[in-house]
């Protein structure tokens, strides 16, 4: 990507600068703020809720043998 690892940081500079604008916005802003760390647990909580269900669909998904697809060339080649 053009400008990385410098944009990378310019993007979460930027995101910790709206977090902290966000802070300052007093009442609603820093009750937003406030609950990041509940929803955090919150969604944590909910993936150890879920992670065997998960795992479980995912162990018991078919599997798709294409193997004429990935074998075959990204560009055809052609006679002259």
């Amino acid at each position: 990507m053009p400008g990385a690892p410098v944009t990378s940081w310019l993007t979460l500079l930027f995101l910790f600068s709206v977090l902290v604008l966000m802070a300052f916005d007093y009442p609603n802003g820093t009750y937003t703020i406030a609950t990041i760390p509940l929803l955090a647990v919150l969604l944590i909580a909910g993936w150890f809720g879920v992670r065997k269900r998960v795992h479980e669909i995912h162990s018991t998904a078919p599997v798709h043998h294409d193997d004429e697809k990935h074998d075959a060339p990204l560009v055809e080649e052609t006679s002259r």
